[in-house]
């Protein structure tokens, strides 16, 4: 069963905290240091983006327990959450620098800064679309990170300008943007999901596999829609899944008949919610929206 949302913002106001610590640390650790500000500022974000992407591109992997999708989630997240706040920090203080965007009214700065925070959170919902393999994952979660980013990095914005304390002021952006960050990425990720498999067992446990397609296959190919190269007794073109309607079939294409819907030998089987998949030695658990 999945998580209740609450989990998540507890998950993302847990993140922030840390990324919180660990920013002031940074600042103060530059603060003294003959380093320019455009190159403090872009160490700054990357410090920011790499963190909140690793966190909360494998939040689904630490949920789920699935150590596969914990370490690829921590991976693509860092990467593309480093290089998002690297490019975005320097480029907006580039921006706001050489276009003269102070001597303008106070509130244009402030929603070009937020721009930083928006490209982090985009590039996160990349990642985890990457992460997943999944086009319609990568449109949820891209969906997701713009309503998050433009939200929070307003918020971050608007903090530091009107709150006293800008230790405190920091603090309270971080922990909001962190909070709507995992909260939409978990909301979207899911949102208008009818059917996957869950992985049970081996290297992909803790997995689940969004269907959206007409015939999915399993088998070792590269080219396979499920490849279970990482287990025995599979097939180069073991099974197929086939869509009729809103639901699906499995259709048995192993001569040696390793094939089972709840350990019962099949040569092609209706799926109802519930139902555990045997391929070869992989095991799945098809779920539905009921």
């Amino acid at each position: 069963m999945r998580k209740k949302i609450s989990y998540y913002l507890v998950y993302g106001f847990a993140s922030a905290l840390i990324i919180w610590s660990l920013q002031e640390l940074f600042l103060y650790l530059f603060n003294d240091l003959p380093v320019s500000k455009s190159l403090t500022g872009a160490l700054y974000g990357a410090l920011c983006g790499g963190l909140y992407g690793g966190l909360i591109a494998g939040m689904e992997g630490f949920f789920s327990g699935s150590k596969f999708l914990l370490k690829k989630g921590l991976r693509l997240g860092v990467i593309f959450g480093t290089i998002g706040g690297l490019v975005s920090f320097y480029i907006v203080d580039q921006i706001v620098r050489f276009a003269a965007l102070t001597d303008l009214n106070p509130m244009v700065p402030l929603i070009v800064y937020s721009l930083r925070w928006l490209t982090i959170a985009l590039c996160i919902g990349f990642a985890i679309g990457i992460r997943d393999r999944n086009h319609l994952t990568l449109v949820r979660t891209i969906t997701g990170g713009l309503l998050s980013g433009i939200t929070g990095g307003l918020i971050i914005s608007f903090s530091i300008q009107f709150i006293e304390s800008i230790l405190l002021a920091r603090g309270i952006g971080l922990i909001i943007f962190g909070m709507l960050l995992a909260g939409s990425v978990y909301h979207f990720s899911f949102y208008g999901r009818k059917s996957w498999l869950k992985v049970l067992n081996g290297k992909l446990e803790g997995m689940e596999i969004e269907l959206t397609k007409e015939i999915h296959y399993f088998g070792t190919q590269d080219n396979d829609d499920i490849n279970l190269q990482d287990y025995q007794e599979v097939q180069q073109a073991h099974a197929k899944l086939i869509r009729y309607f809103d639901n699906y079939s499995l259709v048995d294409n192993d001569p040696f008949c390793q094939t089972f819907v709840n350990f019962r030998g099949i040569k092609e089987q209706f799926l109802k919610n519930g139902d555990i998949l045997k391929i070869g030695t992989a095991l799945f658990q098809y779920c539905t929206v009921e």
